[in-house]
């Protein structure tokens, strides 16, 4: 499970994580100079850099349907089909 700076708590399968090449971003080679994440779109607001702060990204691009949330904060491993905070 991957907890988020606003409660946006989405799983995976490790073996995916481990397997498919699940990353934990920590900044964008690309941002402006002096900036670790451009201003990124989420609904109706744009997400500053401290709201992005660390997210998880898939090297496959098979996986669009994978949880790729933002603000991540902890990473708990879980026993299958659990769906709550420990």
């Amino acid at each position: 499970m991957f907890w988020c700076k606003d409660g946006y708590a989405p799983t995976a399968r490790l073996s995916d994580l481990l397997g498919q090449g699940g990353l934990i971003a920590v900044a964008d080679a690309d941002a402006p100079a002096g900036l670790r994440w451009s201003p990124a779109p989420y609904k109706n607001a744009m997400l500053d850099e401290d709201a992005i702060d660390r997210y998880l990204v898939w090297r496959a691009e098979s996986f669009p349907a994978k949880p790729q949330p933002w603000g991540l904060d902890t990473i708990y491993i879980l026993p299958a089909h659990t769906a709550s905070k420990p």
